[in-house]
């Protein structure tokens, strides 16, 4: 419960700076090191450890992440506000009672370079694949391919994006050259 305290509370304020929230977070297992997290994202386990957040990666306001099992989020990653990241469900139960009493944990990936818009919400089991944008209150219930925008309830490619080589130094010389 203190934990708990510290992890969505004191961290998660507007009164502590960046460098102190992603300190707390550190301090309770969270493996990220140049990551931006701001005020007011809420986590469900108060053991961090099974969160990795890639270099450069960021999570606004409101972000919701239920951590039962593994949330991996790749380099340069951005999630949008009040999106939510979701690893356990239920198997559906008899007539009875729907919701079954095993809980079923899947990890959550989403690739480098994604954009993930506002209020999106990412179902147990995803993986979302390098470089894919997924629209603002988009479900995701399934695995997304590179380099795609996804929109919609349920998330469906809508297009295809660009693949880009980072940039490179010796292009340029090469191109001034010319």
């Amino acid at each position: 419960m203190l934990k708990q305290f510290h992890i969505n509370t004191v961290a998660a304020s507007e009164l502590v700076s960046h460098t102190r929230r992603l300190a707390i977070y550190r301090h309770f297992g969270l493996r990220a090191e140049n990551a931006f997290i701001w005020s007011r994202c809420f986590f469900v386990r108060d053991d961090l450890s099974n969160i990795t957040l890639g270099d450069r990666s960021f999570l606004n306001h409101f972000c919701f992440l239920e951590n039962g099992e593994a949330i991996e989020i790749g380099d340069n990653s951005c999630l949008g506000p009040s999106v939510r990241v979701l690893t356990t469900t239920h198997d559906i139960g008899p007539h009875s009672r729907r919701v079954g009493n095993d809980c079923v944990r899947k990890p959550v990936k989403i690739g480098k370079g994604c954009w993930i818009g506002a209020g999106a919400t990412i179902l147990p089991g995803v993986t979302i694949g390098d470089g894919c944008v997924i629209g603002a209150g988009t479900l995701v219930h399934r695995d997304c391919e590179p380099d795609g925008v996804y929109l919609g309830l349920p998330a469906r490619r809508s297009r295809s994006l660009e693949t880009v080589l980072p940039f490179s130094g010796t292009a340029l010389q090469q191109r001034s050259a010319s």
